[in-house]
C-alpha cells in the first residue's frame, strides 16, 4: 500500500507541475509563415512556427480547415519530441504531407500535444 501511495504522488506531482509550467506556453505563427503545395499528391504544407511562451513545447500536430470542416490531425515528418523541444523564442519549420488538397485551404491549426497549447491562423 507504501508503495502504491508513493508511485500515486509521484504521478500527481508530475501532473501537477507540467500544469503550472504549462500555464507559461505560447505557440505563435501567422499567414506568411505558411507554405503548401496542393499540385502533389500527398500534398505538403509547413509552417514556420514560434514558441512565444517560456517553456520548451514539442509533439506537435497539424490541423487544416477546407469549407467549414477541420480534417483530422497529421503529424510533422520532423517531430520534436521530449530531447529535441522548440526552446521559448526559438523558431522552427514543421513539414508535413497530409491528403491531396480539393478545395480552397481556409486555415491552418498548430498543436502542440505537450501544454495542449494551439495557434491558428485564417489564410
Amino acid at each position: 500500500a507504501i508503495d502504491f501511495a508513493q508511485i500515486q504522488m509521484g504521478t500527481i506531482t508530475t501532473q501537477g507541475d507540467e500544469k503550472v509550467n504549462c500555464i507559461e506556453a505560447g505557440l505563435n505563427f501567422q499567414s506568411a509563415d505558411v507554405g503548401y503545395n496542393s499540385l502533389t499528391n500527398p500534398s505538403t504544407i509547413n509552417v514556420t512556427i514560434t514558441n512565444s511562451g517560456l517553456v520548451g513545447l514539442y509533439d506537435f500536430r497539424f490541423q487544416f480547415k477546407l469549407g467549414d470542416t477541420y480534417s483530422g490531425l497529421y503529424s510533422p515528418t520532423t517531430q520534436y519530441n521530449a530531447s529535441s523541444k522548440v526552446s521559448p523564442q526559438q523558431k522552427v519549420t514543421l513539414n508535413a504531407s497530409i491528403p491531396q488538397l480539393t478545395g480552397t485551404l481556409k486555415s491552418v491549426r498548430v498543436i502542440s500535444n505537450y501544454c495542449k497549447v494551439a495557434a491558428e491562423v485564417t489564410l
